[in-house]
């Protein structure tokens, strides 16, 4: 058996062996959940970047796609305006017939680019929306990998079971015969 003082200086190291392997695992827990979560951050936004970049490609795609339609229209009209002109011409006739021929292509060719125009605004705002979605998408992605808390040992708590350690322990080295008996 040891001594009062012996067990008490080994309570206290046991003790403090305790405590420093909790904290040091309690770091490398914290450690590696940020590691983690740096890692799954990284991820979402380059998964992000990716899906930005393709909504912006599909959307440039588009836009060129509706301005060559609306210049193809505005080419046959031009075409049917001259060829128009030149039977005419070769026919004789003038006036209003002709002036009104005239406006009802351009009224067609004005429609055509401004049904265009509206439908690209339209998708402008489909594509803004899609890349709205992605945002949040990628926030709660990365809100939902934050790193949950890492229960750290107490100083206090380890003191006091320390203390309650030596106080019930310190009863064994008194006087095991209290009645004198022995």
């Amino acid at each position: 058996m040891c001594t009062p003082e012996a067990f008490i200086v080994l309570t206290i190291a046991q003790g403090a062996a305790s405590y420093a392997g909790a904290s040091a695992s309690a770091r490398a827990q914290e450690a590696a959940a940020q590691q983690s979560y740096d890692l799954n951050k990284a991820n979402a936004e380059q998964s992000a970047m990716n899906q930005y970049r393709q909504i912006r490609q599909r959307q440039a795609q588009e836009n060129e796609k509706s301005a060559q339609e609306i210049q193809e229209v505005s080419r046959r009209a031009l075409k049917a305006r001259s060829t128009a002109m030149v039977q005419a011409a070769e026919k004789g006739v003038a006036g209003r017939n002709i002036a009104d021929l005239m406006q009802d292509f351009e009224r067609q060719e004005s429609e055509y680019r401004n049904i265009s125009l509206r439908n690209r605004a339209f998708r402008e705002l489909a594509y803004d929306d899609q890349l709205e979605a992605v945002r949040l998408g990628t926030q709660s992605r990365i809100i939902n990998a934050l790193p949950a808390p890492v229960a750290k040992p107490s100083f206090i708590a380890t003191a006091l079971k320390v203390g309650g350690q030596i106080a019930g322990g310190i009863g064994d080295f008194k006087d095991p015969d209290p009645e004198g008996t022995g």
